[in-house]
């Protein structure tokens, strides 16, 4: 057993009084004292820490488990880490296999490129009342909430599950990890390998998981409010509802974006998709209902065979050769069957017709209704939902917050005012969003406004034309130090790059995208439904041809 200087020590309430104190007030990523002295990043060629007083563990391209151990015994944990407090360790590239992290803290904690293959990061009971998987089955909890009754939230080690809050997980191997109802509030699961993981009832409020590999995943129950799903593979995957639908009880995708995603042979079971987005997403073979899908986004969709059957059986192996596990591996291999060009497609496989009663066209979605209807709904989610510091980042990230147009403003208004409004609340979501995320939504609020007045200067004549830039130029000409205004579209930015202070993405990346993935150099992301159906051949496959995101 792990123990050591890695388990946080130093969190008292003169630490909490002391990192309200921003060290960089210049900077837009404020910096505090715990992280000056006991969390500084380390340095990834030594392996050492940067602080002053390093407390945190730091196990880098370790060799932690017994290799021929596993390889006899696949099914028995290698390492057990139950409960332990290992908030901001760093184990970039540490073989951790099938290793035991039940109701640990591993928040905002490092694990890129780690092997966690078959690894637990479940919730068990503590003896408290509230502990365990329990906690997330308490309908009535939200709904009290809702009624603006004081509602104890998730919090370790009293919940008694793993916490993966804000840790970093690039490119991490997880195939056949188990992560039921794991706290994974906005963490990164950028390119991780998650082929046949549990992540039954999982809390993903405001996750990223851009070219994760998914396929044969267990989701059903999940919280994925707010995620952002870019070149993600689903594939094969249960996302089914287990409860109600409201907030994250039962399978919650409100306001996620889902670009270039591959839902092919996906079990869909009233899944909620109010305020989401859908770009560029295959659903061939996908069987289920969606909930709320006339309040989303469809652009380019399709329900095309991707060719699956002259290389089915090879695809299958491949997919399925990360998991050790033999039990683990047929059971996952049951769901792919569905796309087996020998078996026949499932009674109530999505068609164009499911959903019936969505806009064609873009003029649905840049209605103002539309927007409108969108910031009511994103106010409500963000009042109501667990950790909605993180549902606003992910509306940040992926666009979801720019998408309301004029009415953003309306929006952050309401948000403001309920976050000074003294308890009880109607709002209490409001209380737990920082400065920064007002300021980065007034920023949007500032683009959005910016792109509305450059479109009213376009719709003038010519002679108004004239006679504004011949203003501008006299009263430039006082002022040679100022500098022009800028005024840059709202619809310009990239979902899978934007951050706030970055207007738009590199060339290279808007062009062609990481692993060939088809990107579009100006994509408008606005409220309302639309339904297009690509013709175009190469959105059939995952990785299109080379030039696809060169026109």
């Amino acid at each position: 057993m792990v123990r050591g200087y890695g388990e946080r020590l130093y969190k008292n309430n003169l630490q909490v009084w002391l990192d309200k104190i921003n060290l960089t007030p210049w900077s837009r990523k404020p910096l505090a004292f715990s992280k000056l002295l006991f969390e500084g990043d380390p340095n990834e060629i030594t392996g050492r820490p940067n602080a002053w007083f390093a407390n945190v563990l730091i196990l880098t391209d370790q060799l932690l488990v017994d290799s021929d151990k596993i390889a006899k015994f696949p099914e028995q944990v290698s390492i057990s880490l139950r409960g332990r407090d290992l908030k901001s360790a760093i184990l970039s590239r540490s073989d951790l296999r099938n290793t035991d992290f039940t109701g640990s803290d591993l928040s905002n904690a490092t694990l890129d490129n780690a092997i966690l293959k078959s690894a637990r990061f479940d919730c068990a009971h503590n003896g408290r009342a509230d502990s365990g998987p329990p906690f997330q089955e308490d309908i009535n909890r939200l709904a009290r909430r809702a009624s603006s009754i004081a509602v104890h939230q998730p919090v370790w080690p009293e919940d008694g599950c793993t916490w993966l809050q804000s840790a970093s997980l690039l490119h991490a191997q997880m195939q056949g990890a188990s992560l039921r109802s794991t706290r994974l509030y906005g963490t990164i699961l950028d390119y991780a390998e998650l082929q046949g993981a549990d992540l039954f009832q999982a809390q993903m409020q405001g996750a990223s998981l851009v070219l994760a590999d998914l396929e044969g995943v267990e989701l059903s129950g999940a919280n994925l409010i707010a995620a952002r799903l870019i070149g993600t593979s689903l594939i094969g995957a249960s996302i089914r509802t287990t409860g109600s639908l409201k907030f994250g009880i039962g399978t919650a995708m409100h306001a996620a974006l889902l670009r270039d995603v591959e839902l092919q042979g996906v079990s869909l079971d009233n899944v909620a998709v109010s305020g989401a987005r859908f770009e560029r997403v295959h659903f061939y073979r996908a069987h289920g209902v969606l909930v709320d899908y006339k309040s989303a986004e469809f652009s380019e969709i399709d329900f095309k065979d991707n060719g699956y059957g002259k290389n089915f059986q090879k695809w299958v192996g491949s997919t399925l050769s990360g998991i050790e596990s033999e039990d683990r591996r047929l059971a996952i291999r049951e769901k792919f069957d569905i796309l087996s060009p020998v078996n026949a497609a499932a009674k109530d496989t999505l068609t164009l017709t499911s959903l019936v009663g969505a806009a064609l066209g873009r003029a649905g979605a840049v209605a103002s209704s539309h927007q409108k209807g969108l910031a009511e709904f994103l106010k409500v989610t963000i009042c109501l939902v667990d950790q909605p510091h993180f549902v606003v980042r992910g509306l940040i990230e992926s666009q979801r917050a720019e998408a309301t147009g004029k009415f953003l403003s309306g929006l952050i208004e309401e948000l403001e005012k309920a976050s000074v409004t003294p308890e009880p609340s109607k709002c209490p979501g409001s209380k737990d969003i920082t400065d920064k995320d007002f300021a980065d939504l007034r920023e949007i609020e500032a683009n959005i406004k910016a792109a509305n007045k450059s479109s009213d200067k376009k719709s003038l004549s010519p002679e108004v034309k004239e006679w504004r830039e011949t203003d501008i130029r006299k009263a430039r000409s006082n002022d040679r130090t100022r500098s022009p205004p800028c005024a840059v579209s709202a619809s310009s930015w990239s979902g899978a790059t934007h951050r706030p202070g970055k207007r738009r993405a590199p060339a290279s990346f808007r062009r062609q995208g990481p692993r060939g993935i088809r990107r579009s150099m100006s994509v408008p992301v606005t409220f309302g439904v639309v339904v297009a159906l690509a013709d175009d051949d190469s959105l059939n496959g995952r990785y299109p041809p080379a030039d696809a995101g060169q026109g």
